[in-house]
């Protein structure tokens, strides 16, 4: 640990104290997304030029937002420096009604901005939805899985997913996860989600936006979110072992025990989602399922 940190760096010091503005402008944005009732909303962080992945999530996985009322779906983009796509978006986002764009560029270095403008989004235009799943595109989602999850939890508000902790920051320059260490100074990170897949509540955003505008911007976006801003505010966070980092199977019905599968391409998702309802409609059929309603 640093010692100009103290022993509670992130609760009692000024280590990670910073002051800047998230000054981007919406391009798109639906303000009656979350109109009525939301239960939750699922924010996928997705690149101006992935119109297959969009479409297919909406598809799959996805598709449970129009077929329950008390969910919504969105993807927040940024922007390419090349206006290429932009009408193609335009046309997208009239469709669907479910585009969310900011005008920082799109880049894996501006990850951390991306996050922080689900967390804006979420803050300041769904304020009634009662969890934010912030999910990445080549994911796989058991949605009804995760909406038993979040319903029959008894553990009270915390962010939820792949918890890990004692994880030391890289000190490998080369490494695309190397962090300077006079931007964290500490040993060890605090607790945080795996970034593919996690759940924040509703009543979170807020308080976890504004600190953000108080805090050090760091590129790792799943420390910065759920392990530094939440540390700061002092938020529980809980590990669920169905958040899964591994690839799905494509031939057993053990989909259905896991919440989420990570690095898939859209024709594996699609794959996936043909053994998903055969299995989904065997269990619903046999009275074995989880509670959808």
């Amino acid at each position: 640990m640093s010692f100009q940190c103290g022993f509670y760096p992130f609760t009692n010091s000024e280590c990670f104290t910073d002051s800047r503005k998230h000054n981007y402008i919406y391009i798109h944005y639906e303000s009656r997304l979350c109109n009525g009732e939301v239960f939750l909303l699922m924010m996928v962080l997705s690149t101006p030029s992935d119109f297959i992945i969009r479409q297919t999530i909406r598809e799959t996985w996805g598709s449970f937002a129009s077929s329950k009322s008390n969910i919504r779906l969105a993807f927040m983009l940024g922007k390419l420096e090349s206006e290429i796509f932009d009408k193609k978006i335009e046309e997208e986002s009239e469709i669907h009604h479910d585009i969310i764009q900011k005008d920082f560029i799109d880049s894996y270095g501006n990850l951390t901005l991306k996050s922080e403008s689900v967390l804006h989004y979420s803050a300041f235009y769904c304020q009634n939805a009662q969890y934010i799943l912030k999910v990445d595109s080549d994911m796989f989602i058991n949605v009804p899985l995760l909406l038993d999850s979040l319903k029959n939890s008894d553990d009270g508000v915390s962010i939820i997913g792949h918890k890990l902790d004692q994880i030391r920051p890289t000190v490998d320059k080369t490494n695309k996860w190397y962090i300077d260490p006079s931007t964290y100074p500490l040993s060890y990170f605090p607790d945080y989600t795996s970034g593919p897949c996690y759940v924040i509540p509703g009543t979170f955003t807020k308080s976890l936006f504004k600190m953000s505008l108080k805090t050090r911007l760091i590129r790792l976006e799943d420390v910065y979110i759920t392990g530094i801003l939440r540390a700061r505010l002092s938020f529980p966070i809980r590990h669920n072992t169905k958040f899964q980092l591994r690839k799905c199977y494509f031939d057993s019905c053990n989909i259905l025990n896991g919440i989420s599968c990570h690095r898939h391409s859209s024709n594996e998702i699609i794959q996936l989602w043909g053994v998903f309802e055969k299995c989904f409609k065997m269990c619903s059929d046999s009275n074995t399922c989880f509670n959808v309603t």
